[in-house]
């Protein structure tokens, strides 16, 4: 399988899962109460009086071992540590150099020297760190200093080297410990802050130090000879550890069981004697093929890295050497167990933690060593026998189920509908949840293919592409480029539905290509190209109806050669070139899309869709390539230098051609879709995706006024997912029956017979429906469009927006001529999905100022619930109301002149002022919503009129309603304007304008009101409540009245005052 194909988590192991042999009492803790031969004892003294780690501490803690007394370190954590091995076996063990390195073993004890102003308690040679010549002890000393006093890089000099052996960590030349048998012992204290090797050192509250490169006295490990019952205590804390053999803390168990074929075993030992180091997971490599008679059954690999190699196998007697009985061996008790498994002579147990003494057949990047073979028959058996302990393995097969729900009720468009795929034969790493990845070779993946996409599945017509054939120009090449490094391989398809490209290599095509020496990866490669000429002829992608778009997934090698872009090309040279620029679409140039849907036009070269132009200017017909030469898919993948894909590669890609047609009138919608099912969980066969899909509508955002969004195919690769755990199918109508959206999924039954199931869901399309929120409206008003259509949801991530066009809806008015017009301010008009997936859109316009006339919606329903283009209406009026005008009073006065009021003699009075007669119009029209009314421009006089009607002649002598402010006369000719009329109260709808009436007026000519004289108003109501023109009229007379004189009393006292009362409403 190709490194990456299959997509899966980094193993996290069992949770839990560890037999715990560690034990704690009050204060003291150690690492386990078993121990085997080598493996290295932890004692831990968790005292709170003695955790300060920032204060000096004379005298830590001791702990006793087995009668004798040793000092403890402090870590960093505040707590005490030290380490204890066996003496005897740890020395056999690290003399045989297969792996299990305990350092260097000093005999005089462990002494740093801290330069030249040394303390009292510190000096140079001596045992000044654990403070006894007695004690024997594993350290990190150069063995060419040993334990000769004074030797820099010696036991008792071991935080200084000789001359630039230490000069960089991880290169010394000591004898290390901290790389094999103890990687993980914590950090020590530093309660001073002192800096490596100053004199005032104190590291771990026992004069400890380590040089700037970081070695030195720590860590150790104390070497004596174990008892079969090791007490250890600390006050009266006491923990009772046992040595010898452990087999009888042993067990196996094998977690998938009944595993189909190709599937990772998840075997389990459990065995205090392989938990050598308790700071660190440690790691065991078993033979299972090999005979308990040979030398060749266990390795140590807890140290092996990239640039360290191979530890060697670890013979018989050094087995002895190590205590181990019935344990120590991994093996099978079926002798046919290389033809059911593979990967058993080499299989890794992983610690699954720290002293966990739990291991996995699991190795680091999430794989097993143990795989059942591809194919294997049903039935069979392999029993892993460990310890005296065994468990068995039986190969078995499943039948599988597949679902299909959208729930209840119909499918809509924008629904989510499930797969759920049951198929425990497809979980092959039980310890992750897996995806059922397209790139994976070997996975079967839920597929559903509408109508006839042109995949790469499909060999007519390119014998190149047929199943078994190597690499060739006109089929498939994998390399650097055109005549470069290339890798041999071999082309097949899938076994599944999935229709994909298998591509398995096996080496390179010629080492001579760089002067015998390999080059794919090397200096010069920045890049790796995959050609795949198709099937498929260059007039055939043409001849598509609609939209033609590319379908593509590089994931697998562009993942495993950590892409940094990815380029897509489509040609039609026939072959692992381009002749000529008229022959290529640069489909893609920018990004590191690994897949997706892209469309062929690269703004100078295109294949498009007929409603767009005719012109299609990819060919390289005047180059002489006939319209029947086969178009190629190169993708050019960019990842670092030096990254290359394995001369034993194996992935699958995916390279479709799909195409919609939402003009044609027929169901062309063909592609294909590939489920990345998810697992659910770890180890339960089950896998997850979803489906939803979208109806094309008319609308585009390839052109202005066409609604503006990417409804139909034109802009398709922007509403299709095909390769995801969740897919969108694009339709272009309703389907049912064997046309309807069925996922397939091949499945091997518990019979291992080939299966392919299925099950499929029907789609609708629906009736959308258009409403105006009323049946009539006034000019200016708000109206509410409503348009329900569940068609029209086509992401239901978003609100979907839609704008007014020939495509979508239209809003127009018509007159009583029948003439359509749309004098719309709202422009555009947009309809809003309410939610993102409710498939109702709502929109709002203001109302024009066309009373009386109708107002019309037009949706344009691209398919309604019989799959026809329909047309739905809604409509409404812009509606008018009958206006009135009125003057204030039915009767005035005549007006005066100044100096006509008299004496009763007719003399005159002194009285200078004139009688001016004030007046005011009132229009009451409910067509009016601003709080001014006018009836004209500025330029134009208003046509509210005001004549005088003196006997039979009539005279306009005021005109209101022009937008432009009151004129005043200025010649006996000029009609006074009096201007826009006022609201009386905001909402009211009535307008008024007062003026005055001189006794003599200009009317055209020169008019003088007398008694009996008629003022009329005249105002036109364009669109009365019956929407026609009609005029509107009040009038008013001008009257002399009789006044009389009145006084108050009828006598008088002589010098009282009198009232006298004038009454004359001509003076009013």
């Amino acid at each position: 399988m190709f490194a990456g194909g299959l997509t899966v988590a980094a193993p996290s192991f069992m949770p839990g899962a560890y037999a715990d042999f560690s034990e704690t009492d009050g204060m003291l803790t150690v690492s386990s109460v078993y121990i085997q031969g080598g493996a290295i004892l932890e004692v831990v003294v968790n005292d709170p009086d003695f955790s300060a780690t920032d204060s000096d501490i004379a005298n830590g803690p001791t702990v006793t071992i087995g009668g004798t007394s040793y000092i403890t370190n402090q870590a960093a954590n505040g707590k005490w540590y030290v380490y204890a091995v066996d003496d005897s076996v740890s020395t056999l063990l690290d003399a045989d150099a297969k792996g299990m390195e305990y350092g260097y073993q000093c005999t005089t004890g462990l002494g740093i020297n801290t330069g030249a102003s040394q303390t009292s308690t510190q000096v140079r040679g001596t045992a000044n760190v654990i403070g006894d010549t007695s004690y024997d002890l594993w350290a990190e000393a150069l063995a060419t200093s040993g334990t000769t006093a004074s030797s820099n890089g010696g036991c008792l000099d071991i935080n200084n080297m000789i001359a630039s052996l230490d000069a960089t960590a991880g290169t010394t030349s000591r004898q290390t410990l901290s790389a094999s048998v103890l990687q993980g012992a914590p950090s020590l204290s530093n309660w001073n802050g002192a800096a490596a090797n100053a004199t005032t050192i104190d590291l771990g509250q026992r004069g400890h130090s380590l040089n700037a490169s970081g070695y030195g006295s720590w860590p150790y490990i104390l070497a004596f000879e174990f008892g079969s019952d090791n007490l250890v205590e600390y006050g009266s804390d006491a923990i009772n550890v046992e040595f010898g053999n452990t087999d009888s803390q042993t067990a196996i168990e094998v977690i998938n069981n009944s595993p189909s074929d190709m599937t990772n075993i998840h075997l389990t030992i459990t065995d205090p004697a392989l938990n050598i180091d308790p700071t660190t997971a440690d790691k065991w490599e078993f033979n299972l093929q090999s005979p308990d008679s040979s030398d060749h059954q266990l390795k140590f690999s807890s140290n092996e890295t990239d640039t360290n190699g191979g530890n060697l196998y670890i013979s018989l007697a050094e087995m002895g050497d190590m205590s181990c009985g019935s344990n120590c061996r991994l093996a099978n008790s079926t002798g046919s167990a290389n033809t059911i498994i593979t990967g058993g002579d080499t299989v890794i147990m992983t610690e699954s933690g720290p002293n966990t003494a739990f291991f996995e057949s699991w190795s680091t990047n999430g794989t097993s060593q143990i795989v059942t073979v591809d194919e294997i028959g049903g039935d069979k058996k392999v029993v892993f026998t460990y310890g005296g302990n065994s468990a068995d393995m039986i190969i078995t097969y499943n039948n599988a189920d597949l679902t299909f729900d959208a729930g209840d009720g119909d499918w809509v468009a924008g629904e989510t509908a499930y797969v759920t795929v049951n198929d425990p034969d497809a979980n092959k790493y039980p310890s992750v949840a897996e995806t059922l990845s397209i790139s994976d070779e070997t996975v079967v993946i839920p597929t559903i293919k509408m109508g006839s996409p042109l995949t790469l599945a499909n060999s007519d017509g390119n014998v190149k592409l047929t199943a078994g054939t190597a690499n060739a120009n006109a089929g498939v090449q994998v390399g650097t480029g055109t005549g470069t490094p290339s890798y041999t391989l071999q082309v097949n398809n899938t076994t599944d539905n999935s229709e994909r490209l298998r591509i398995t290599h096996s080496a390179e095509a010629s080492a001579t290509h760089c002067a015998t020496a390999p080059c794919i990866g090397g200096s010069m490669a920045s890049h790796t190209w995959i050609n795949v000429t198709t099937a498929h002829d260059r007039s055939s992608l043409i001849d598509l109806p609609g939209t033609v778009v590319l379908n593509y997934d590089v994931s697998g090698p562009a993942s495993d050669l950590s892409s940094t872009a990815v380029a897509v090309y489509v040609t039609d040279s026939g072959e692992n070139s381009t002749n000529n620029a008229n022959g290529l679409i640069s489909a893609l140039t920018s990004g590191n899309a690994r897949s997706g849907v892209i469309d062929l036009d690269d703004d100078t070269y295109w294949i498009k869709s007929t409603d767009v132009t005719n012109e299609q200017s990819f060919t390289s017909q005047s180059e002489g390539e006939a319209g029947t030469v086969n178009v190629g898919v190169a993708f050019k993948i960019t990842h670092p230098i030096g990254t290359f894909l394995n001369t034993t590669a194996d992935y699958a890609i995916a390279a479709d051609f799909c195409n919609f047609d939402q003009d044609n009138g027929s169901n062309v919608h063909n592609c294909i879709y590939r489920i990345e099912a998810e697992e659910t969980g770890d180890n339960t066969g089950v896998f997850e995706g979803t489906v939803d899909y979208v109806m094309l509508n008319n609308s585009t955002a390839a052109s202005s006024d066409n609604s503006e969004h990417d409804g139909n195919d034109e802009e398709v690769e922007g509403l299709l997912t095909t390769n995801s755990d969740g897919v969108t199918v694009v339709l272009m109508n309703g389907v049912t029956g064997s046309d309807t959206i069925r996922v397939v999924y091949n499945d091997t039954d518990a019979l291992q017979a080939a299966a392919k199931i299925g099950s499929q869901i029907d789609t609708l399309t629906h009736s959308g429906t258009a409403d105006l929120d009323a049946d009539s409206y006034g000019a200016a008003d708000m109206a509410t469009i409503t348009i329900v259509d569940a068609d029209l949801n086509q992401d239901s991530g978003v609100r979907d927006t839609y704008e007014n066009s020939s495509r979508t809806f239209q809003m127009n008015v018509t007159g009583s001529a029948g003439t359509a017009h749309m004098p719309f301010e709202t422009k555009p008009m947009t309809i809003i999905e309410t939610t993102n997936d409710s498939g109702i859109f709502v929109g709002t316009f203001k109302v024009p100022d066309y009373k009386g006339q109708d107002m019309s919606l037009t949706y344009y329903d691209s398919k309604d619930a019989s799959g026809s283009a329909v047309e739905v209406y809604a409509d409404a009026t812009v509606v008018s109301n009958s206006g009135t005008v009125s003057f204030d009073r039915s009767v005035y006065p005549v007006p005066f002149a100044a100096n006509d009021l008299r004496t009763g003699a007719n003399a005159e009075t002194g009285q200078s002022e004139a009688g001016n007669v004030t007046m005011t119009i009132s229009v009451s029209d409910a067509d009016f919503t601003d709080d001014t009314l006018t009836t004209s421009s500025a330029s134009v006089p208003g046509t509210i009129l005001v004549k005088l009607i003196s006997g039979s002649t009539t005279s306009t002598c005021f005109t209101a309603g022009s937008a432009a402010s009151a004129t005043l006369h200025k010649s006996s000719s000029t009609v006074q304007e009096l201007g826009p009329l006022s609201e009386t109260e905001l909402g009211s709808q009535e307008y008024t304008v007062e003026f005055s009436v001189d006794e003599v007026l200009h009317c055209g000519t020169m008019q003088t009101i007398t008694s009996g004289d008629v003022f009329q108003v005249e105002y036109v109501d364009t669109a009365d409540d019956a929407g026609t023109s009609s005029t509107s009229y009040d009038s008013s007379t001008f009257d002399l009245r009789t006044g009389s004189l009145s006084v108050d009393k009828d006598v008088y006292v002589l010098g009282s005052d009198v009232v006298i009362t004038l009454t004359d409403p001509d003076l009013n």
